[in-house]
Parts: C-alpha cells; structure tokens; sequence
C-alpha cells in the first residue's frame, strides 16, 4: 500500500499533472494539498471535483477512487452516519446504471455537463487498476468508493472525507464533544487556580463555541476540528 500511495503522491507533484488540472479546472489547484493527504489515509483518488457556483453553471463535489476493503466498510459507514455526503460502493458489472448529473448550466433549459455512476464496466475497473498500479491478485484487496455531496455549489466534500478516513476505529466523537471534554478540563483547572486570567479567558471561549454549536444544530456536525 505505501508504494503505491507513494506512486500517487508523485503523481500529484508532477507538472503534467499540475498543467493537465489547470487546463480542466483551474480552481481545482488550490485544492491539490487535501486530495494529497486524502490519498496519504488510502483512499486512492482517480476523479473529483470541488464544488463551486458562479452563475449560471453549478457543480456538485465529487471524489471517485479505491481502497483497501477493509478499511472501505467502517469509512462508508462513518461518511453516512456522521455527515450528510452519498457515500457508495461503486458496483463492477455489465450492467450500466443511470447517470447522475454533477455539473450543469441553468440557462433557458438546464444542460448537464458532467455526470456520475456508482456502477463502472469490467474494463473501465481493468484500466483503472492498470493506472494506479494495482496488479494480478491485489485487486481483490480493494473496491471502487465514490463520494459526492448532495448540495450544489457547496466546497466541504474533501474536508469531510479527510476527517472520515483519520477514524480508525468504530468510534467517533463529534467536534461538538471534543469542546465539551476541554471545557470540563478547563473547568476543573480554574477550580484549581480560580485567580488565574488566561483559564477565564479560555472557558469563556470555549464557553461561547459550545453555545454556537447548540445554535446550529445539525450544522454543527458539519465542522471539522483538526
């Protein structure tokens, strides 16, 4: 595994790779360094775009790509129940499915640019694996994942799918929990020190950040801390 995320790293430094995003999609550019270490977690990234509106054309982001299996089970689970992105595995068959549009330019009548399948034919898995590296009986260790958001024009995808991947464990606590937890600890360290300005100063921020999440309710979910 770690040739071949060493493989897709250079990839992404190389200037014809560089040259070829800047000629598709030169915002995606700014968005090279998250891609990088969302493949440095394994997930192996073939596809994607970020998310963006600017009049009348919209985008919806997307990431497509493979990972170890083993890993795929708890991360699609972690996608689902922790944000609100479609996470699926994309099925191998001879059997096409119906395209889902992610780019489009509203105009008189609605025109679709570019779409998504969850579903890919043998060959287009084949020439996949062959580009990545992936050989002979190491393709049974890996499936094909895509990730899109549902929201048009929203720029978070990667960032949620950064923080998924770091979860190594069937365990997650929400950023949320994570302020409650060093609230408490500050808590008992002003106890402690009662006097002490820069504990004050402290809970009072983390005070206030609690209180923003429980005003957001299900946004709040959607910041990562990292």
């Amino acid at each position: 595994m770690d040739s071949l995320i060493k493989k897709q790293l250079k990839l992404f430094d190389s200037d014809a790779f560089i040259a070829e995003r800047e000629s598709e999609d030169p915002a995606m550019i700014q968005h090279l360094d998250i891609l990088k270490k969302i493949n440095k977690h394994g997930y192996l990234t073939t596809n994607s775009q970020a998310g963006k509106k600017t009049g009348n054309d919209m985008e919806k982001a997307y990431i497509t790509g493979v990972m170890l299996a083993e890993d795929a089970a708890l991360f699609i689970k972690n996608m689902s129940v922790h944000t609100d992105k479609i996470v699926a595995e994309v099925v191998i068959s001879e059997q096409d499915t119906l395209p889902i549009p992610v780019t489009i330019s509203k105009n008189k009548k609605i025109d679709v640019h570019t779409h998504l399948r969850f579903s890919m034919f043998k060959s287009e898995a084949a020439h996949e694996f062959k580009t990545l590296g992936i050989t002979g009986s190491d393709r049974n260790k890996f499936v094909f994942v895509t990730c899109c958001d549902p929201v048009w024009g929203r720029v978070e995808l990667f960032d949620a799918v950064l923080e998924m991947l770091k979860i190594k464990k069937d365990t997650y606590v929400t950023p949320k929990d994570k302020l409650k937890d060093q609230l408490k600890i500050v808590s008992d360290l002003l106890k402690k020190n009662p006097s002490d300005s820069d504990l004050q100063e402290r809970k009072k921020e983390l005070e206030l950040r609690v209180h923003d999440y429980k005003e957001m309710n299900l946004l709040a979910d959607r910041i990562f801390l990292f």
